[in-house]
């Protein structure tokens, strides 16, 4: 509501700022594709008010994006895509939080489809961590 206000008021510095705490909240629960939402519409209305886009907002606008457009590239069979934009995501992994094992684990098959070798191996190894290994799929602990 807060959000929706600072909108209604032209407080656009000040909506930006809420804009980007409540994507953070979404982001921590799952809720990627709301969070994104949240940024996307926010970025436009800065962009369409001529009014300077801050840098986090941005930021974290594109690590969303970059998290969606996986599964996109995947299905379109377009590894070296994917695993790039997997590197960005795992660059950025604490923002990820419920996700963690899963995405690390897409960035090493991916990476290891499109021929990325060393960055197979550097996921790979940040997944055999002790804190992490419990929750890796039984069908990928062999590999």
């Amino acid at each position: 509501y807060i959000f929706r206000l600072y909108m209604a008021l032209r407080n656009y510095p000040q909506a930006a700022k809420t804009a980007i705490i409540i994507a953070r909240q979404e982001q921590d629960l799952g809720n990627y594709k709301i969070a994104h939402a949240i940024l996307l519409d926010t970025l436009r209305e800065l962009e369409a008010q001529r009014i300077r886009v801050p840098q986090e907002l941005a930021r974290n606008l594109l690590l969303l994006h970059s998290y969606i457009l996986i599964r996109i590239v995947v299905k379109e069979g377009d590894h070296l895509n994917a695993a790039r934009l997997l590197i960005r995501v795992c660059k950025n992994i604490s923002k990820f939080p419920t996700h963690i094992v899963q995405i690390i684990t897409s960035a090493v098959i991916e990476c290891q489809r499109a021929g990325l070798k060393r960055s197979a191996l550097e996921h790979a190894t940040v997944l055999m961590r002790a804190e992490y290994r419990p929750q890796i799929v039984d069908a990928y602990k062999r590999k």
